[in-house]
């Protein structure tokens, strides 16, 4: 963002236009964006947008309001505050115990319209309107006066802000689509009783507060309905997603697709069988010409030529007859009478192509006068395979036509060639080199496979990565449901594929196209062992399909990656096994050495070996049964103990273990499918790190000094009595210097408060909590803290200050290196499951699941925390309508904008009744409507009773929820405690804004010298246009004799109005912020790799 803002810059560009700049930016990151707009404002025209109020409130000369296409309200900040505000909030911090009731009756005693907008712990917020600001400094005075008896720690005003003053546009344009925090009253003054909401008497009732969900009875299931709820949740969770899922859907086509095509390209592959007969005739040939010479003039050779000729002609397909004794003009022939030889010689000096194909017989016929012999010369073509046969074929059919009779002219001699058929021998050898039928078929069925197996890994990617499937963990999902979940669906996924390839088979089997080839897989006990194949399969390959989704963090990589590995491990491992065992290759020992290892190693080669060979043991079968008799006197290579040099392996027991039996490629893809899943398992409830961490801290605490374990003995035994929060790692050193007291106080609440007392007062205590990266780098530095029922407790702190790796490691999402954390009594570390069952937490980036609905998610989520199913709709339609999100229930979350994403992720969170909830930067990407809703929404369960933490970038959400805030810098708190106890500790004064009806040198001067000489540490910002804006850095500034000034000074001065208010949380918080590292030398410290050489030293330091 900032380099977008900076190109916009540029050039000295005079009209600049900015959208939403610095969205995404911490507070610190925002305010330098700001100084740097007003460094370079001077002589330009800036035209910006934006969903931060407080930005437009520092930037903008004016600021126009929009909705529904038209500008509401344009005016400057002052003009639109003193307009459109609600006036003054009297921010008053006091003892949690102390009455509200006092307080607000003694403001009332001088400003009768004052209105208690909250009285929550300690602190207490009361509405004064603006026009009544006369009366200020008699109030001032008074609640100054009665401080100790009130039980008030400091008192902090500030005004009408411009994010008021839009929901105040907001709510004229749409008064029944939003309510506001302002239009009821909050009351909770008392911490006493954590479950029961308490009324401040005469200040509001009931009917005031809007009926929140958690006013219904929450009865959740328990035991074995709880699991198999949430089992119903998850499996319905994956079947919704699949079904919408388009790559799932054509991959689990591929499979089908590719044994339909292999199964068509089969019908066309010739195979291997005993040659037919085949007869001898010139048909077979596309074009012939057959030339010939004779003696014209002898009858007896005229007689014969005219037989041969007619002979030729009675072929299928035309010949072309050329007589070399005519004088024809044909090439090579020169119209004269020409020579056979040397016309071939000529015709093949001009084409040897031609001579090769078209010239296959010829003859020459001449007659012995003296003898009466006809001496007849055939010819042929020694190219093709069959020309000499046929060349004399033709030769004795044309004598037989000579001399036969006029009724026997008709009768033909035909010549027929048929091979003898093959030998056991060869016909095992042929299909061992030239068969592959089962090849080809398990080769195409594991291909399509693999892609289908690849694809199940995608929404297990993506669940992981967006944290979705922590979320689901979070809200009481068990390792056990969530895989058993999943896999059942991918196993019923995968054996319809598996049915839709029977049905194909069965297709091409009853068609009788490939029918031979398909009974090996079909017919008889055979179509049970190969059902039995393909369910192991997926049994063992879909577990593989989840560990290998582990390694992937991008969905489309991980598809494409594992199904490239699939083709892999299945097409080359195949291949390779194949090939190798063909006998004539004698690499048979390579082989088997090979099929070891692979039907190890992957499934796919378990089913793909295991088709095969089933195909291979059939057709052998077929072949040996019938002479496997004769073995004794006749040894072939079908005998097992006397095969002579040529044995095959064949067994009649398909289950075999030898090959080419499949029972080996059964058992390993059945231990396959128990090691992967006990792995599986292992990792999802995380038992070898666990075990390591025990391990390693248990021989820690053996080898530390006799005189150290005694000492320690001795705290523990004292402690035991104070405190049980569990003891700190024995590394950790508490540091008892603090850069403020409050932090320390609290640290010390934490360590001397006993266990029980904490227990009934905190729903969240973190005791010392440290977080290492590197060994060495701590981002999160011994935090202690106590969050009690109904707060709101706010962490703040820039990017990188630690804020959400705390919160990671409040919910599981990282390991806690030292310290402990405590939820609801209950210890992280020794049950993190079920202390992860009483949170409710909203993530920073939205942990949904796309394919779903908004109203889909809630229901998931409402049965992973077993709320009874009757009470679910009910639930989901209040959470849904307190979101305003009626209009998107039904929609994909995918079609959700950034903000209403956010108010489903918290409607998550608060779904179930936690005992606690997280709400990690809850309203980024909201506009202020949807943020003041959202506010509006948490604030009624906080209200009721919800303790809350949250974090976030925005000033005004803490001040508007949080009860108690801490700011976090490089990973420790640097200040702990309500809102306005932070500003009147930590912040600089008030800020004086006034606007004069008659503005000139000498009356500003004027009033500014009054404001100097009352309060010396004044200062004045500027002046312009009728306003005079100046900052008093007073500590102890009393609001009653700055108001008093003031009202003194109206007439004097013409000040037509004026606005007085505390310095903001956000100047608070950026006095903090500027120690904080730079996000750079985060990263760098985060990610410095150690060498090889350090680990192993540290790692054997610690070990001994």
């Amino acid at each position: 963002r900032k380099l977008s803002v900076g190109i916009a810059l540029i050039a000295n560009s005079k009209v600049v236009i900015l959208d939403e700049p610095t969205s995404g930016m911490d507070p610190a990151a925002r305010r330098s964006t700001w100084e740097m707009l007003q460094r370079f404002r001077l002589d330009r025209t800036i035209l910006f947008t934006t969903h931060f109020m407080d930005e437009a409130d520092v930037l903008g000369d004016r600021i126009a309001i929009m909705g529904e296409g038209r500008i509401r309200c344009c005016g400057s900040p002052f003009f639109l505050k003193t307009t459109y505000g609600v006036g003054y909030h009297l921010i008053i911090s006091k003892d949690a115990n102390a009455d509200p009731n006092r307080i607000f009756h003694l403001v009332q005693k001088h400003i009768e319209q004052a209105r208690l907008e909250s009285a929550i712990s300690a602190e207490c917020k009361i509405l004064l309107p603006h026009d009544l600001s006369a009366k200020f400094p008699d109030l001032f005075e008074d609640l100054e006066k009665h401080k100790d008896q009130l039980e008030i720690f400091s008192i902090g005003l500030s005004e009408t802000s411009i994010e008021e003053v839009f929901m105040k546009i907001v709510e004229e344009d749409e008064p029944d689509e939003i309510t506001t925090t302002a239009n009821y009253h909050l009351n909770n003054n008392s911490l006493e009783n954590n479950k029961e909401y308490s009324d401040i008497d005469g200040l509001c009732s009931s009917n005031d507060i809007p009926q929140s969900i958690f006013d219904m009875e929450i009865i959740k299931n328990t035991g074995i309905m709880l699991l198999i709820q949430q089992f119903y949740a998850l499996l319905l969770k994956r079947i919704l997603n699949s079904m919408r899922n388009y790559l799932v859907l054509f991959a689990a086509i591929l499979p089908i697709l590719f044994v339909i095509v292999s199964l068509i390209i089969e019908h066309q592959i010739p195979k291997p069988e005993d040659s037919p007969p085949l007869l001898m005739s010139l048909d077979r040939y596309q074009k012939t010409h057959v030339p010939y010479t004779y003696d014209r003039n002898q009858t007896l050779s005229i007689d014969f030529i005219r037989s041969y000729e007619y002979t030729l002609r009675e072929s299928t397909k035309p010949v072309t007859l050329i007589d070399l004794t005519t004088n024809d003009t044909r090439p090579c022939q020169n119209g004269t009478s020409t020579k056979i030889l040397s016309y071939l010689s000529c015709i093949g000096q001009r084409s040897l192509v031609e001579l090769s194909d078209q010239y296959l017989i010829g003859t020459n016929v001449t007659v012995d006068q003296s003898k009466e012999l006809l001496n007849i010369t055939g010819l042929f073509n020694n190219q093709p395979y069959h020309i000499s046969p046929l060349a004399l074929n033709y030769l004795t059919n044309t004598l037989l036509k000579q001399y036969s009779s006029t009724s026997t002219m008709n009768r033909t001699i035909h010549v027929i060639n048929h091979p003898l058929p093959r030998s056991v021998r060869q016909t095992i050898t042929d299909f061992q080199s030239q068969q592959f039928f089962g090849f080809r078929m398990a080769s195409s069925i594991v291909f399509g496979f693999g892609f289908m197996m690849a694809s199940f890994a995608v929404f297990l990617i993506k669940e992981r990565v967006s944290k979705a499937k922590h979320l689901q963990f979070l809200s009481g999902a068990s390792g056990i449901n969530f895989w058993l979940s999943t896999f059942i669906w991918d196993l019923v996924y995968y054996i319809l594929a598996t049915i839709c390839i029977f049905i194909v088979w069965t297709i091409f089997y009853h068609t009788a196209a490939v029918k031979d080839d398909l009974k090996a897989y079909l017919g008889g006990d055979r179509l049970g062992y190969t059902i039995l194949l393909y369910f192991l399969y997926g049994l063992s390959h879909i577990p593989m399909t989840y560990l290998l989704s582990f390694i992937f963090q991008i969905p489309a990589s991980g598809f494409a990656w594992m199904a490239i590995l699939n083709i892999i491990t299945s097409q080359a491992t195949l291949l390779a096994v194949v090939i190798l065992s063909i006998p004539q290759l004698d690499l048979i020992n390579v082989s088997n050495i090979l099929e070891w290892i692979f039907l190890i190693l992957f499934p796919n080669f378990c089913l793909g070996q295991g088709l095969n060979n089933m195909y291979q043991n059939y057709v052998l079968n077929g072949l040996c049964a019938p002479i496997v008799i004769f073995c004794n006197s006749a040894p072939n290579p079908c005998c097992k103990d006397n095969c002579g040099s040529d044995c095959i392996a064949w067994t009649p027991n398909y289950l075999s273990w030898e090959r080419p039996g499949i029972g080996r490629y059964l058992t390993f893809m059945s231990i396959q499918s128990i090691v992967l899943f006990t792995i599986l398992l292992l990792i999802t409830y995380q038992i070898l790190p666990k075990l390591f961490f025990y391990t390693h801290r248990n021989s820690r605490v053996h080898n530390r000094p006799d005189t150290n374990i005694e000492n320690n003995n001795e705290e523990n035994q004292t402690n035991h009595t104070t405190s049980s929060i569990i003891p700190i790692a024995y590394e950790t050193q508490i540091s008892n210097v603090y850069e403020d007291d409050d932090v320390k106080d609290e640290i010390e609440r934490i360590q001397t408060t006993s266990y029980n007392e904490l227990m009934q007062t905190d729903a969240l205590v973190l005791n010392q909590v440290t977080k290492f990266y590197n060994g060495t780098f701590r981002a999160v530095d011994q935090l202690s803290l106590g969050v009690k029922q109904r707060e709101c407790f706010g962490l703040l702190g820039v990017n990188g200050a630690g804020k959400t790796t705390t919160f990671k490691m409040i919910t599981g999402d990282e390991k806690i290196d030292q310290g402990s954390i405590i939820i609801d009594s209950i210890d992280l570390s020794q049950s993190l499951r079920t202390a992860q069952r009483r949170m409710g937490y909203c993530p920073q980036f939205d942990a949904l699941i796309d394919l779903l609905t908004g109203e889909e998610t809630l229901y998931m989520f409402a049965r992973l925390r077993g709320v009874k199913e009757y009470l679910i709709p009910r639930i989901v339609s209040s959470l849904i309508e307190l979101m305003n999100l009626i209009k998107h229930a039904k929609k994909p979350v995918y079609a959700y904008s950034g903000g209403n994403k956010r108010k489903l992720s918290a409607a998550v969170a608060l779904i179930g009744d936690p005992s606690i909830i997280f709400l990690d930067e809850p309203t980024t990407g909201m506009d202020p409507k949807a943020r003041r809703h959202f506010w509006n929404a948490i604030a009624q369960f906080r209200d009721h009773g919800k303790p809350i933490i949250l974090t976030s970038h925005s000033m005004e959400e803490c001040e508007a929820l949080c009860t108690r805030l801490a700011i976090m810098v490089n990973g420790k708190f640097k200040c702990l405690g309500s809102i306005q106890h932070l500003k009147s500790k930590f912040g600089a004064g008030y800020t004086l804004m006034a606007k004069l009806n008659v503005f000139n040198d000498t009356l500003v001067n004027g009033f500014y010298s009054v404001i100097k000489n009352s309060f010396s540490n004044s200062q004045l910002k500027e002046a312009y246009e009728g306003f005079v804006h100046i900052h008093i850095n007073e500590a102890k500034l009393s609001l009653a004799e700055l108001f008093r000034i003031i009202e003194s000074c109206k007439q004097a001065y013409t000040i037509e109005n004026y606005t007085v208010s505390q310095t903001t949380l956000e100047q608070v918080f950026l006095n903090f912020a500027r120690s904080q590292l730079d996000p750079d030398e985060l990263q760098r410290r985060m990610r410095k790799d150690n060498t090889w050489r350090q680990k192993l030293t540290k790692c054997c330091s610690n070990c001994c």
